[in-house]
């Protein structure tokens, strides 16, 4: 009986030898860290044609992350997206993605390179995808948005598909370029996303971006000059990551969502923002609910000039036509005197 009760202290002693080795050899794995994101504008209330500031932070456990991708996209008030960019949170992480975007080009109709195109025509661009993955399939939702030199968004188009492990795509998209949109220097943005931001969806990979060039048939020459879109800077220093979005002409009234995604060292978050576009008489150049001088001033400063031109302002092109003329003039003299 002795020799029992020995044999099981023995073996309940190698056993708990065994389990604390085992418990210095592996430890518990770490707490994953909270990562969070939160995003602002820099008013709740915007007007006809005026420029959207968008920023926002990225944290972990309470600390600024080093850097990440964060996905930005910007709904109307019915829900349809006009911009959905991949920004970077500080800096741009160094990875082997599994899904990258391998080039991005400006081309023309017969897919050779191009990078000017005439106002209400179409702008062509040739986006290609890899999936890199060894074995598992990738649903990926590709968009494309062009913004002008006013950093206005005036074309936004998507797909989703499916491609296999180490499998390609090339997709050649054309998009419409409207008569309102500034001539001089714009952007193209392609990004791949699991789905979209709104739903919960990540990037995939850094978004690729293309400069292009945007004419009239009126003009003599292109106007080529540096835009606010490529390579405008914003003062957000204590800010993660930011955007600028000029609401379209055509923007309805309402209020608008924006969606950030954030992707960094496998961990993800999101977070919600939203503002108003109030209705605004037009005429009143300034915002301030009345139509007077001041505004006419700004208006006179402007006259003249069209989209991408030195003194031009979004603002006043009342009527959008990317001009600013007599007919401007006479849309701001019929509310002029008017409080509202």
């Amino acid at each position: 009986m002795k020799c029992v009760l020995l044999s099981v202290r023995a073996t309940c002693f190698s056993l708990l030898s065994m389990l604390s080795l085992a418990l210095i050899m592996c430890p518990f794995a770490p707490v994953a860290a909270q990562l969070s994101i939160n995003v602002t504008t820099e008013k709740t209330d915007y007007h006809y044609r005026e420029l959207v500031r968008v920023r926002g932070n990225v944290t972990s456990d309470g600390s600024p992350i080093g850097e990440g991708l964060v996905a930005i996209q910007i709904q109307d008030p019915g829900s349809k997206t006009i911009a959905l960019r991949t920004v970077q949170a500080n800096a741009t992480p160094s990875e082997n993605w599994a899904v990258e975007i391998v080039s991005f080009i400006s081309i023309d109709n017969l897919g050779n390179p191009e990078s000017i195109f005439e106002k209400e025509g179409f702008a062509y661009f040739k986006a290609h995808i890899r999936n890199s993955d060894d074995f598992s399939s990738r649903t990926v939702l590709l968009t494309i948005t062009l913004f002008d030199g006013d950093s206005t968004p005036f074309m936004f188009q998507w797909m989703r598909t499916t491609i296999e492990p180490q499998e390609s795509l090339e997709e050649i998209v054309g998009l419409y370029v409207d008569d309102w949109v500034s001539v001089g220097e714009a952007a193209a943005y392609v990004s791949v996303y699991e789905d979209w931001p709104s739903l919960g969806g990540c990037a995939y990979c850094p978004g690729e971006s293309v400069v292009f060039y945007v004419t009239s048939a009126t003009q003599a020459e292109p106007m080529f000059h540096v835009s606010s879109t490529t390579q405008k800077m914003l003062d957000f220093s204590c800010s993660s990551f930011e955007m600028e979005v000029r609401l379209p002409p055509q923007a309805p009234l309402g209020r608008y969502t924006i969606t950030c995604s954030v992707l960094s060292d496998s961990a993800r978050s999101s977070g919600t923002t939203a503002f108003n576009r109030e209705h605004n008489l037009p005429g009143d150049i300034i915002f301030d609910r009345k139509i007077d001088i001041f505004d006419a001033v700004t208006i006179a400063a402007a006259y003249g000039t069209q989209g991408g031109e030195p003194w031009w302002k979004p603002m006043a092109d009342l009527n959008a036509d990317a001009f600013i003329d007599i007919f401007d003039i006479v849309i701001a003299a019929a509310n002029y005197g008017t409080s509202y």
